[in-house]
């Protein structure tokens, strides 16, 4: 990688972490859910520990996990918890381009699909 490489990173870090957003509120779309969700399955499922240690009454450690079923509730619980590491990039027709920390997104919109 070249230097100029980790200067955009750095920028982009810089900017997820303004509290001030120019365009839009940080609610969460429904497109935005099923990206997360699905992207830290697929990190789950090639061998990435989880953030979380206990699913209700349930410790993951003690979970049998057969399928993807099993890492998708993982992965919900984190996002209800706040500590999966992903941000998300909104890019508005304006060209003018935000990214979010998931931590820091509104799931009010998404509840009832995260139950």
């Amino acid at each position: 990688m070249s230097k100029e490489n980790f200067n955009d990173i750095e920028k982009i870090i810089e900017k997820a972490n303004t509290t001030k957003r120019n365009v839009t509120k940080t609610l969460m779309t429904k497109y935005e859910l099923d990206c997360v969700l699905n992207q830290r399955t697929i990190q789950l499922a090639n061998g990435a520990y989880p953030f979380v240690s206990k699913i209700g009454d349930q410790n993951i450690s003690e979970m049998k996990i057969d399928n993807n079923i099993e890492l998708r509730r993982i992965a919900i619980e984190e996002l209800k918890e706040g500590v999966i590491p992903l941000m998300i990039k909104r890019t508005y027709p304006n060209k003018e381009v935000d990214y979010i920390k998931v931590k820091d997104m509104d799931l009010t919109a998404v509840e009832s699909l995260i139950r």
